[in-house]
């Protein structure tokens, strides 16, 4: 399962740009000493060496000099809106989150208020800005229009019950081509996320993701702070919890496939990514068991992110932990350090991975040896519904045809019955990037329509069998 796209070249600005809703660049690092290899699904190379050398690139948009005019205070006065419509002119900070039923502002559109008093209701009114440029309209209305198309296909697999493949629609293609806008999207709702995409050195030899960083060239130009991130090696996709501060580094990488019978295999695995992030780096990684198909490993780890990410303080203190040096004790259940670099292999995760950031799994009977194993989560509520994870799953459990591709046509076709809810969950993030792209910044929807082309063409040249049209 790859993604493609050519990295970006440009340094990575200060501490406010890492945290931008779009992108982190990276600035050219030397050539790394081991040579990208193929390797098959997962399966991690050969040790190699980084010197690590942490650096920080800072911005040279305005001269030292130069005096810039503070307009916030106007700004607010008359009632316009900040670009980003989770911000105030005040400071920057966020305002109250939209309620259900609110639409976003529309880019474009000023909304000016009396300035008699409190705003009331009744005194605000929608004027029209002068129309955007003619190349913004066009970039904004194409990538609506991708993210639309996609969407009316996806539902209607979903309302047929049909599986993807025996339907020829190239998923794969649509989750590398989609996922820039889908990160985009998500740092835009989600304020402190700071989601990036990271390859490593096995996803050099092919088109790495777009806007995606090497992990090294990130560890090492970085600044300071929290970080999520998505993580290509070229043949799968995993998530990871990323902190960077003066006391040095940590990471946590959440793998949503485990696939190996013998546990011992995931050492090689937990060594890889040590040694990529760097061997000084604190690493912990963390094999779980949601993913059963041979696709959506990317909306898998984007939704991973998210989790970690809400639950910051739980992930926090294991940083903690992984920064001493000491055992985990009742933050896991099971876990152990490798010998090569005493990287830590979480193999029963829970408490840390608790029953909500299950409740994608595709197998009902994963679930169920999960809460087995943990009945303590049992009762623990999921959702917004109140459901625990029993009832979640058993809600969303359908019975499907699926198409194997296997090469012996008495095994290619078979009836499963499984989770479909990461299927609901691409959808619902490909409707909140409809919803950003509508309310995004000028500047914000040109970086969209350029990293949504570079995808497109490299889904097309990665997958000579597909086409634009496929889906």
């Amino acid at each position: 399962m790859r993604i493609g796209d050519h990295p970006p070249s440009n340094g990575i600005a200060a501490s406010a740009a890492a945290q931008s809703t779009l992108e982190v660049a990276a600035p050219a690092t030397p050539k790394r000493r081991r040579p990208a290899t193929e390797n098959p699904l997962g399966m991690p190379p050969s040790r190699k060496q980084r010197a690590d050398s942490p650096g920080r690139a800072t911005s040279t948009t305005t001269s030292a000099h130069e005096v810039l005019i503070d307009n916030r205070a106007a700004m607010q006065r008359m009632g316009v809106e900040h670009p980003l419509l989770n911000r105030s002119w005040d400071n920057n900070t966020p305002v109250a989150p939209l309620q259900g039923g609110n639409r976003p502002t529309p880019a474009g559109e000023i909304v000016r208020r009396s300035n008699a008093g409190p705003a009331r209701t009744a005194n605000v009114q929608a004027q029209p800005a002068p129309a955007e440029p003619p190349a913004v309209r066009q970039a904004r209305t194409e990538v609506k229009d991708v993210l639309k198309d996609a969407l009316a296909k996806l539902k209607h697999l979903d309302e047929k019950n049909i599986d993807p493949v025996a339907a020829d629609f190239v998923i794969t293609d649509l989750d590398r081509t989609i996922a820039p806008l889908l990160v985009a999207s998500e740092n835009w709702r989600n304020r402190g996320l700071n989601l990036v995409s990271l390859h490593t050195d096995t996803a050099e030899h092919q088109s790495p993701p777009a806007g995606s960083i090497n992990v090294g060239k990130f560890m090492a130009s970085a600044p300071p702070g929290r970080y999520r991130a998505i993580i290509d090696d070229g043949a799968h996709t995993r998530a990871a919890d990323i902190r960077k501060d003066a006391s040095g580094a940590s990471v946590i990488v959440t793998d949503p496939l485990r696939k190996e019978k013998n546990e011992s295999d995931y050492e090689d695995y937990a060594t890889f990514f040590n040694e990529e992030f760097g061997e000084r780096t604190k690493c912990a990684f963390i094999p779980l068991d949601l993913q059963k198909s041979s696709f959506g490993c990317r909306i898998f780890s984007i939704s991973l992110a998210l989790k970690m990410h809400s639950r910051k303080e739980t992930f926090t203190a294991f940083h903690d932990t992984l920064r001493t040096g000491a055992e985990p004790g009742s933050q896991v259940s099971q876990s152990r350090r490798t010998e090569e670099l005493g990287t830590l292999l979480v193999l029963d995760a829970a408490p840390l991975v608790d029953a909500g950031m299950m409740k994608h799994s595709h197998a009902g009977s994963s679930v169920k040896q999960y809460l087995q194993a943990h009945p303590e989560q049992a009762q623990a509520v999921v959702n917004k519904r109140n459901e625990t994870l029993t009832d979640r799953t058993t809600r969303h459990l359908v019975t499907r045809h699926i198409d194997t591709q296997d090469a012996d046509p008495n095994k290619r076709f078979k009836q499963i019955r499984f989770n479909k809810s990461i299927e609901l969950k691409r959808m619902t993030m490909i409707n909140r990037a409809i919803a950003y792209t509508e309310s995004a910044p000028p500047q914000h929807v040109l970086l969209l329509s350029k990293r949504l082309a570079e995808s497109r063409a490299n889904a097309v040249s990665d997958s000579p069998q597909s086409s634009e049209e496929s889906w």
